[in-house]
Protein backbone atom coordinates (compact mmCIF):
# COMPACT_ATOMS: atom_id res chain seq x y z
CA UNK A 1 0.00 0.00 0.00
CA UNK A 2 1.40 3.37 -1.01
CA UNK A 3 0.57 6.12 1.43
CA UNK A 4 1.78 8.88 -0.87
CA UNK A 5 -1.50 8.75 -2.80
CA UNK A 6 -3.08 10.26 0.31
CA UNK A 7 -0.62 13.14 0.47
CA UNK A 8 -1.52 16.66 -0.57
CA UNK A 9 0.22 18.05 -3.67
CA UNK A 10 2.08 20.68 -1.66
CA UNK A 11 3.63 17.92 0.45
CA UNK A 12 4.58 15.72 -2.51
CA UNK A 13 6.04 18.67 -4.40
CA UNK A 14 7.96 19.84 -1.33
CA UNK A 15 6.48 23.30 -1.62
CA UNK A 16 5.74 23.39 2.06
CA UNK A 17 3.62 22.04 4.81
CA UNK A 18 0.18 23.36 5.53
CA UNK A 19 -2.54 22.85 8.07
CA UNK A 20 -4.73 21.50 5.28
CA UNK A 21 -2.59 18.48 4.36
CA UNK A 22 -4.72 16.27 6.61
CA UNK A 23 -7.87 17.71 5.02
CA UNK A 24 -6.62 16.54 1.62
CA UNK A 25 -6.01 13.03 2.98
CA UNK A 26 -9.47 12.98 4.54
CA UNK A 27 -10.93 13.92 1.16
CA UNK A 28 -9.09 11.05 -0.54
CA UNK A 29 -10.44 8.59 2.00
CA UNK A 30 -13.99 9.94 1.69
CA UNK A 31 -13.86 9.58 -2.09
CA UNK A 32 -12.39 6.07 -1.96
CA UNK A 33 -14.94 4.87 0.58
CA UNK A 34 -17.98 6.30 -1.22
CA UNK A 35 -16.95 5.56 -4.82
CA UNK A 36 -14.83 2.44 -4.22
CA UNK A 37 -12.36 3.89 -6.73
CA UNK A 38 -8.70 4.34 -5.86
CA UNK A 39 -6.08 6.62 -7.28
CA UNK A 40 -3.39 4.03 -7.93
CA UNK A 41 -0.78 6.56 -8.93
CA UNK A 42 0.92 9.00 -6.62
CA UNK A 43 1.93 11.55 -9.24
CA UNK A 44 0.38 15.00 -9.05
CA UNK A 45 -0.83 14.85 -12.66
CA UNK A 46 -2.48 11.48 -12.06
CA UNK A 47 -4.17 12.85 -8.94
CA UNK A 48 -5.58 15.76 -10.93
CA UNK A 49 -6.95 13.35 -13.55
CA UNK A 50 -8.42 11.16 -10.80
CA UNK A 51 -10.19 14.16 -9.23
CA UNK A 52 -11.45 15.34 -12.62
CA UNK A 53 -12.78 11.85 -13.46
CA UNK A 54 -14.56 11.52 -10.11
CA UNK A 55 -16.12 14.96 -10.47
CA UNK A 56 -17.29 14.18 -14.00
CA UNK A 57 -18.57 10.65 -13.45
CA UNK A 58 -20.09 10.72 -9.95
CA UNK A 59 -23.21 12.74 -10.69
CA UNK A 60 -26.46 12.32 -8.76
CA UNK A 61 -27.71 10.02 -11.53
CA UNK A 62 -24.60 7.83 -11.40
CA UNK A 63 -24.77 7.63 -7.61
CA UNK A 64 -28.42 6.54 -7.85
CA UNK A 65 -27.54 3.83 -10.38
CA UNK A 66 -24.56 2.49 -8.39
CA UNK A 67 -26.43 2.59 -5.10
CA UNK A 68 -29.87 1.67 -6.43
CA UNK A 69 -30.88 -0.07 -3.20
CA UNK A 70 -30.54 3.13 -1.15
CA UNK A 71 -33.41 5.49 -0.39
CA UNK A 72 -33.25 9.18 -1.32
CA UNK A 73 -31.91 10.24 2.09
CA UNK A 74 -28.99 7.81 1.87
CA UNK A 75 -28.30 8.84 -1.74
CA UNK A 76 -28.14 12.45 -0.55
CA UNK A 77 -25.62 11.40 2.13
CA UNK A 78 -23.41 9.68 -0.45
CA UNK A 79 -23.62 12.71 -2.76
CA UNK A 80 -22.69 15.05 0.11
CA UNK A 81 -19.71 12.88 1.07
CA UNK A 82 -18.42 12.84 -2.51
CA UNK A 83 -18.91 16.59 -2.88
CA UNK A 84 -17.16 17.23 0.44
CA UNK A 85 -14.33 14.83 -0.42
CA UNK A 86 -13.72 16.65 -3.69
CA UNK A 87 -13.68 20.01 -1.89
CA UNK A 88 -11.09 18.59 0.51
CA UNK A 89 -8.95 17.56 -2.46
CA UNK A 90 -8.72 21.05 -3.97
CA UNK A 91 -5.24 21.52 -5.43
CA UNK A 92 -5.05 25.03 -3.95
CA UNK A 93 -4.89 24.43 -0.22
CA UNK A 94 -6.59 27.76 0.49
CA UNK A 95 -9.77 26.44 -1.12
CA UNK A 96 -10.08 23.37 1.13
CA UNK A 97 -12.72 23.49 3.85
CA UNK A 98 -11.77 23.56 7.51
CA UNK A 99 -12.43 20.56 9.70
CA UNK A 100 -15.18 22.56 11.43
CA UNK A 101 -16.99 23.07 8.13
CA UNK A 102 -16.62 19.38 7.25
CA UNK A 103 -17.90 18.17 10.62
CA UNK A 104 -20.84 20.60 10.54
CA UNK A 105 -21.77 19.48 7.02
CA UNK A 106 -21.59 15.79 7.89
CA UNK A 107 -23.58 16.31 11.07
CA UNK A 108 -26.43 17.90 9.11
CA UNK A 109 -26.94 15.11 6.56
Amino acid sequence: MTFSRYMAPEYLNSTGMSVSIDIYSLGVMMIQITTREENNDNLDKASRIYIKDIRKRWTAEHIASVYSSLDSECLHQVHTCIKTGLECMQIDQKNRPSIDVIVDRLNTI
